[in-house]
């Protein structure tokens, strides 16, 4: 009963420790991460992250409570109280002013026009209330189990009450909202990626040269391409502006973009690429690339425009969409998505490209950047591919799942650390920052 009652007195007040903790979770989470974020999908992150720091503030207290550890003294607690609350706050301000200057930071690097501000009080608001709603939220559920564990107690030992009213309750969660909240919020946020999907932005006009994808010509109708495509369509780099750059003739690259909207599967988008590319004559270029976009379709312009560059446009680029949610929606939903995208347009494109012959077909390269690198890494098998392999692959920032990066990482050369590691044989693999 005693650990029962503890758990009724930390919960029925908000713990000094909890929002300790939140407020150094909130703090943690607008530093710089992989991709700049409008403050509302901040804000959104950040109340997740509030919600997380309290829950384990108050858990590492009741841990160090059931342990029997001693307590402080009053005077040492109020002390430490002052000194943790003014350290904190200095940490909480800091980082609501350094927000700007770290969504700017990664703005520049994916050469994005930066913000003037990145409204880090709108974001703080947004989490708080978000966070508020988390930790209510919890309580109640500690509230029931706390409730429900009291009923049982009458005809079960108690820490076995304990036990199964927090099976029952978790249950009960989990089925709740997996059917009801889980589905009802993925279903609004669905069909508002998918408006957003639809939209065009300025000075984005469907093509007229019939041998760029999208034109009235095309396979792939200009409508059926989401808004991240009919940008990496219309907005690459010019044959002039290649020309410029390297100062000898280049030659106009080629880009294919399949939108979701185009075919009902992955398989059949993967077909239509390689109809269009055929139509194009991307096999005629020095090098072919099939790309895997984040989960909105987007594809990292520093990517895939500096190959162009590098080769006087004598490239060509493929990509078909799997998602209009951001990655990380995607991947809590169904990260499989990228990797059945990758898989059947690697198949496909690869397929075909090796029945061409050997001296007389482009290189053929990988490249995927967050989910869709994982789409990427996980579409080429070494086995099927080994008789006639590919030229290599880049990938960026692979998520969490990436069964690659976290082998490769593990075989990195002992004298390099894991955020900079190196390979023993860079022929192979290499990393970069």
């Amino acid at each position: 009963m005693h650990v029962k009652k503890q758990l009724i007195e930390y919960w029925n007040s908000f713990s000094f420790i909890g929002l300790v903790f939140a407020l150094l979770f909130f703090s943690a989470s607008a530093t710089p991460s992989l991709l700049p974020r409008p403050y509302y999908i901040q804000g959104v992150l950040s109340g997740f992250a509030i919600g997380v720091g309290y829950s384990l503030g108050v858990a590492c207290l009741l841990l160090y409570q059931f342990l029997e550890f001693p307590n402080p003294s009053d005077r040492v607690q109020k002390t430490s109280k002052i000194i943790t609350t003014i350290s904190v706050s200095v940490i909480f301000v800091l980082s609501l002013r350094q927000m700007t200057h770290w969504q700017n930071s990664l703005r520049e690097l994916m050469e994005m026009p930066t913000l003037e501000t990145a409204y880090p009080y709108r974001t703080a608001i947004i989490a708080v209330v978000l966070g508020a709603i988390l930790v209510t939220t919890s309580r109640w559920i500690i509230r029931a189990c706390s409730v429900l564990s009291h009923w049982l107690s009458h005809v079960i030992p108690p820490r076995v009450a304990i036990t199964v009213s927090t099976l029952i309750v978790g249950f009960l969660l989990f089925t709740i909202g997996n059917g009801l909240v889980a589905r009802g919020l993925l279903s609004i946020a669905d069909e508002f990626f998918l408006r957003a999907d639809e939209l065009v932005d300025d000075g984005v006009e469907q093509p007229t040269d019939p041998m760029i994808t999208g034109n009235p010509e095309s396979l792939i109708e200009w409508d059926s391409i989401g808004r991240r495509g009919k940008n990496f369509i219309a907005q690459g780099p010019t044959q002039s502006q290649i020309t410029e750059f390297i100062g000898r003739d280049a030659i106009r690259p080629i880009r294919v973009y399949v939108g979701m909207r185009s075919k009902d599967t992955p398989f059949e988008r993967a077909e239509l690429a390689l109809e269009e590319l055929k139509r194009v004559k991307a096999f005629e270029r020095s090098l072919l690339v099939v790309a895997t976009p984040t989960g909105t379709g987007w594809l990292d312009p520093g990517a895939v425009d500096s190959v162009e560059y590098l080769h006087g446009g004598n490239t060509a680029i493929v990509c078909t969409q799997y998602s209009y949610l951001p990655s990380w929606i995607t991947i809590m939903v169904d990260p499989r998505r990228s990797i059945e995208s990758a898989d059947a347009l690697f198949d496909v494109v690869y397929g075909y490209w090796k029945t061409l012959p050997k001296d007389n077909r482009p290189k053929l390269y990988l490249q995927g950047l967050s989910l869709g690198s994982l789409g990427s890494e996980v579409s080429v098998d070494l086995l099927n591919t080994f008789e006639d392999p590919i030229q290599g692959a880049v990938w960026s920032g692979p998520p969490f799942p990436s069964t690659q990066w976290q082998d490769i990482t593990a075989h990195r050369n002992t004298d390099s650390p894991q955020w900079l590691p190196s390979y023993r044989d860079r022929r192979i693999v290499r990393f970069t920052s």
